[in-house]
């Protein structure tokens, strides 16, 4: 369960990071 919070929590992460990145240089 632990794992699949982690991988999930990841996932997330990687999404958002890829969005602020997008507004940073769109910006």
């Amino acid at each position: 369960m632990y794992v699949c919070m982690c991988m999930q929590f990841d996932r997330i992460f990687l999404k958002t990071s890829q969005i602020v990145t997008y507004a940073k240089s769109s910006d």
